[in-house]
């Protein structure tokens, strides 16, 4: 029996008994290469939170579903084939949102006909906690909006005088201000991050320092972050409708759909450029197609200025869909790398 996760917080245990086939029978005798699949909710110490109101999942590794359903609805016996499964259970959550930590746990389980195999789940939390605080540079620097956190597609707004956590899925969470995206933090599962933002001045312009608590559960050193600064594979995950400034190398442009060198006879394509993450990536995948009009068209497009191509940029616009992949449109500034 292999254990994917198992984390201590608050005890759940399931019991199994090994059959065969995803059925459940109350009444039906079990013949002799099978065994009982049964449940046993001990205790989750999870709040007010019946442990009845947990779903409950038992699917094989080939995503054969056994049960998928609340577990108070479960069945009281259950048939599986010989093989392994995963078996997790979890509380209900639909972040992001303030106050609503999700727990449960995930085992992986190996059962064989004949035998009777006990597995333990243990409920700890699942999902992520975000706490933010603020210093009195930042807010003077960012006055007239509340900082929000975005994560696929969906958005929090975290008011400055907020003390509780948003708690998110494990992933990128993306900051933002006045729809212009300022940084992002990887949450990691089980984690309640305690950051602090601050704005401090520097050469290269105004920057957002972030202090990570040191009795958070996982310790980072201080960083820096540039505002506004993103790489191409970063940007594509940000949400459609934010600004951000994306740096990357021009290497073609998109011509009927498709990616095409500057190099290429016959290129004729002055109403976009693809930037990418290095000079090398050709393709509309890894890419980023960029939307030129006015003069950006005029100093930007490749048929005028082919030595443009394999230059760096950074390039400040509204990332929306454009030729079926993330892409930059309403450019409002760029700047050339030396």
């Amino acid at each position: 029996m292999q254990r994917l996760v198992k984390m201590g917080y608050a005890s759940i245990c399931l019991f199994l008994a090994v059959s065969t086939g995803c059925t459940w029978e109350d009444s039906k005798p079990a013949v002799t290469e099978q065994a009982k699949l049964v449940f046993n909710f001990i205790n989750t110490k999870v709040g007010e939170t019946n442990p009845d109101d947990f779903f409950l999942r038992v699917y094989s590794t080939q995503g054969d579903s056994c049960y998928a359903g609340k577990y108070g609805e479960r069945p009281s016996e259950m048939s599986v084939k010989p093989g392994s499964y995963i078996v997790s259970v979890f509380s209900e959550f639909d972040g992001p949102s303030f106050g609503v930590p999700q727990y449960g746990d995930e085992v992986s389980v190996t059962v064989k006909k004949q035998e009777k195999t006990t597995v333990d789940l243990y409920c700890t939390m699942i999902n992520s906690g975000l706490v933010l605080s603020f210093t009195d540079a930042f807010l003077k620097e960012y006055p007239s909006y509340p900082i929000v956190l975005s994560q696929d597609g969906r958005s929090l707004e975290y008011p400055a005088d907020c003390r509780e956590a948003a708690y998110f899925n494990p992933g990128k969470v993306f900051f933002t201000y006045n729809d212009e995206v300022l940084l992002y933090k990887e949450l990691t599962k089980g984690q309640i991050r305690k950051v602090t933002l601050d704005a401090v001045q520097s050469s290269a312009g105004m920057g957002i320092t972030i202090h990570i608590d040191a009795d958070t559960p996982v310790i980072e050193e201080e960083q820096t972050v540039e505002a506004s600064t993103f790489s191409v594979s970063e940007a594509k995950l940000i949400d459609n409708g934010l600004v951000a400034s994306v740096s990357g190398y021009i290497v073609g442009a998109v011509k009927n759909s498709k990616f095409i060198c500057a190099s290429a006879e016959g290129f004729d394509v002055s109403s976009n450029i693809v930037i990418s993450a290095s000079p090398q990536d050709t393709s509309l995948d890894k890419g980023m197609p960029v939307e030129l009009k006015g003069s950006l068209k005029s100093q930007l497009n490749l048929v005028d200025n082919p030595e443009l191509c394999g230059k760096r940029i950074t390039i400040k616009g509204t990332l929306m869909p454009y030729f079926g992949v993330k892409g930059l449109k309403n450019v409002t500034l760029y700047e050339m790398a030396e």
